[in-house]
Formats: structure tokens, C-alpha cells, sequence
């Protein structure tokens, strides 16, 4: 007489990792009270199916506890040399953050500022040196209950403490390069990066996941990033895995008269989720959340933003195009919110998409909610099409219909792109955009 084995929960599995391997590995103090707390939450939450209105048009749970094993990491000693250095950008004098299944690798990585620009320390020996400090800038994300975000917090294994010192300007570039080894087996990785920037300070960041080896990947990162009074933060984020499995939680906190941009360009990706939060935590704040998803195939890419406006005289920017073709699907999820403190503040967001075949689609919803009375706020979003009428004035002067086609979707996606302002970085995905449009 056969007997039928009951499959565990993806929320199952989870928790029996923070018991069996996260819980005694972490051992006692502030940081395992964090990450307790985030565990014993995420058991009384669960995590997101169908009916979750956030997670509505991205069920991705119901995916993995279907197609993932979470049971291996990999080693940073098993990954050698060329399976990095071909994400490397051409041309890009940059610091270089290499990551194995979520974890620092510090013989792969390349630190060539001088360290009162930038300090880079591997979070675990970070917590080992002093979790009381490590626990005081973890302490802000608790207030988060997204439930992947919870589980970043219960479960990660690995990730890096970036400081930029007060008044420092960092010259280069900082790329961080997340590598899902995969080979042979299906990758997971739990990461969490802390980024501090100080007063008067400023620094950009260029990051990109990855897959090596033939079988997919889930990669359930975190990063948080606190921008001091005066401080100038740009975030560049390529997202061309089309095995990866992802959930990306970025949440800005910015101080004063600070200034911080975050552009994601997503290209490639079975199910991407990114969750993007602005708290505007002092007056004179500007904030730039821009976007571009270039889809093909069965992706899944699903923007999720916040711009929270806490105090007075602030603007924050919004602005995500996509274009989807095949049977890919986009999902855009905007909220702006503007706290009765929040007097003075600017806000804009849109969302414009194109459809190219009748298999894609997009969700759009904008939203926008106001407790001040005198403020400038504006949001809306648009679905369509090419228009026939510009593919006939391109025609009419001699232009082949595929690159007429070419031309209006690049000139479409340019709004985004060149808002890029390093020259390489914004070449590189250049490249991958055209050779994505003229097929």
C-alpha cells in the first residue's frame, strides 16, 4: 500500500533553514534578536499566494515550491576566474564586489579606491566584530513586512557593509556581481548588503545578477541604503538572467538636502520582483526611481515603488517605460505618498508601455495618496502600441521596416537609458538593447 508524502511549504522550508542551519550559525545578541523576530514574523505572515494584493500578478511562491531545491550553496572557491570576468563591463574602471550564491568573495573581488573613499567588510565578520552597530542599522529595516524581505532577514548567509565616509567622493564606480552557480543543481541565495553614505559624501553603484551553469536560480537579495544630509547616491541595475528567479528588496532612506537615483534596466529574467522604497526622511530631499523592461519570450518582470514624502520641500521623480514582446509580462505597481507634514512637495510619476505581439501584457497601477493640501503631484500611465503613422514616415524615406521599428522603440527607451551618466555603464547597455531590438 503506497503512502503519499506531503511536499512542504515554500514558507516550511524556509523556517526549517532558519532553525536548522541560520538560527545556531547566528548564535546570540542584537542581530539574532533581528533576525528571530523576522523569522517568528514571516511564520505568522506566511508568504504571498494568489490572493495577496501585492503579490497579485507575481506568483512566484507557488513557482519555486514547484521548481526549487533549497537545499545547497555554493563555494566562492568553486567558481574560478572566467565565470566572472566575463560580466566585467569593457571599459569600466571600477571597484569590483564578487558574489557566490549570495556570498562575498573576497579573492575574486577587486578594491582599488583607497579606503578613506570607501570601506568594504564582509557582513559576517562585520557582526562578529560588533553586532550592537551592525543591529543599529538593521534596526530601520524592521519596519518592512514584505514577506521576502522578512526571509532576507531571517535567512542570509552573506553580503558586504559598504561605508563612504563623511565628505568623501568616491571616484569609481562600485560594480557588485551576483553569481547563482547552478551547475548541476538548482542555485538559492539569501544576500544582504548594508550601504551608509556620509554627509556631503558621494558614490554610485552598478550592479548585476547572474547564472552560471545550465539550470535556474532564485536569488532573494536585500539592500538598504542610508544617505546622509547632503549626500549624492547613483544606483545602475542590469538585470539579464533569463534563469533567474529574483526578488529584489532596495530600500533609500535620505537625510537632508541629498540626492538619490535608482535606474533599473531588466532585459532577461524567468520571474523578477523588485521592490523599491524611497523614505524622504528631511527637507529639500530629491529622489529619481527610472526604469526600463525590454521583454521577449515568457519573462516576467514586476516593478514595485514607494515614495514616501515625510517632510516638506522635497520632489521626487518617477519614471518607467517598457516593451514587451512575445509572451512576456510587465507589472507596474507606483505609490506615492505625501504625509501631512510633507507641505511643498513635488512628486511625478509615469508608466508608459508598448505591446508588440497580442501575447504580452502589463498591469499598471498608479498610486497616489495625499494628507498635505499644498503640493504639486502628478501620475498616469499609458499602454499601447507603435503608431503606424511614424513607422510610415520612417518607410517613406527609404528605412528598411525592421529598423524603422528599431529606431522608434530605441527612441522609446532612450528617455530612460540616457539618464545613465557613466559612460560605460550606459554603452554596455546600449549594446544589449540594440542587439535585443534589431533581431
Amino acid at each position: 500500500m503506497s503512502q503519499t508524502v506531503d511536499k512542504k511549504s515554500l514558507k516550511d522550508i524556509f523556517l526549517d533553514r532558519y532553525d536548522n542551519v541560520v538560527a545556531s550559525a547566528t548564535g546570540e545578541g542584537a542581530v539574532a534578536d533581528i533576525r528571530k523576530a523576522a523569522a517568528e514574523k514571516l511564520a505568522e505572515m506566511g508568504l504571498p499566494v494568489g490572493k495577496d494584493e501585492e503579490y497579485k500578478y507575481f506568483r512566484i511562491t507557488g513557482q519555486l515550491e514547484k521548481r526549487f531545491d533549497h537545499a545547497q550553496t555554493a563555494s566562492a572557491k568553486d567558481v574560478a576566474e572566467q565565470d566572472y570576468k566575463r560580466f566585467l563591463i569593457e571599459g569600466l574602471d571600477a571597484n569590483v564586489l564578487v558574489f557566490v550564491d549570495g556570498q562575498y568573495s573576497e579573492q575574486h573581488s577587486r578594491i582599488i579606491s583607497p579606503e578613506k573613499e570607501i570601506r568594504i567588510r564582509d557582513i559576517n565578520k562585520a557582526i562578529a566584530e560588533d553586532a550592537d552597530a551592525v543591529a543599529g542599522i538593521m534596526a530601520k529595516g524592521t519596519q518592512h513586512d514584505d514577506a521576502y524581505f522578512l526571509a532576507n532577514t531571517a535567512l542570509f548567509e552573506g553580503g558586504v557593509i559598504i561605508e563612504v565616509p563623511k565628505s568623501a567622493v568616491v571616484e569609481k564606480p562600485t560594480a557588485i556581481i551576483n553569481i547563482s552557480d547552478s551547475r548541476g543543481r538548482k542555485a538559492f541565495s539569501f544576500q544582504r548588503n548594508i550601504i551608509t553614505v556620509g554627509e556631503n559624501a558621494q558614490a554610485s553603484f552598478y550592479v548585476e545578477n547572474n547564472t552560471v551553469g545550465e539550470a535556474i536560480s532564485f536569488q532573494n537579495g536585500a539592500t538598504e541604503i542610508f544617505v546622509a544630509d547632503n549626500a549624492n547616491v547613483k544606483v545602475y541595475n542590469l538585470q539579464n538572467d533569463a534563469q533567474a528567479y529574483q526578488v529584489n528588496n532596495t530600500y533609500i532612506y535620505q537625510g537632508k538636502s541629498s540626492v538619490a537615483t535608482n535606474i533599473t534596466v531588466s532585459v532577461e529574467g524567468a520571474m523578477v520582483r523588485n521592490n523599491l522604497r524611497f523614505s524622504l526622511d528631511g527637507e529639500h530631499i530629491e529622489s529619481n526611481m527610472f526604469g526600463l523592461s525590454l521583454l521577449d519570450g515568457k519573462s516576467v518582470v514586476d516593478h514595485h515603488t514607494v515614495a514616501d514624502h515625510t517632510m516638506p520641500n522635497c520632489e521626487s521623480n518617477e519614471l518607467y517605460k517598457g516593451i514587451f514582446d512575445g509572451k512576456s509580462k510587465g507589472v507596474f505597481n507606483g505609490k506615492i505618498f505625501v504625509r501631512q507634514n510633507a507641505q511643498k512637495t513635488n512628486a511625478f510619476q509615469s508608466n508608459k508601455n508598448i505591446l508588440l505581439s497580442d501575447d504580452a501584457s502589463v498591469n499598471t497601477k498608479p498610486q497616489l495618496e495625499i494628507w498635505a493640501d499644498d503640493v504639486k503631484c502628478s501620475h498616469g500611465c499609458t499602454n499601447g502600441q507603435l503608431e503606424d503613422e511614424q513607422l510610415f514616415y520612417l518607410r517613406a524615406r527609404g528605412i528598411g521596416e525592421e529598423k524603422a521599428r528599431a529606431m522608434l522603440l530605441y527612441a522609446f527607451a532612450e528617455d530612460v537609458v540616457t539618464k545613465i551618466d557613466n559612460e560605460a555603464i550606459r554603452t554596455h547597455i546600449d549594446k544589449i538593447i540594440e542587439a535585443r531590438l534589431i533581431k
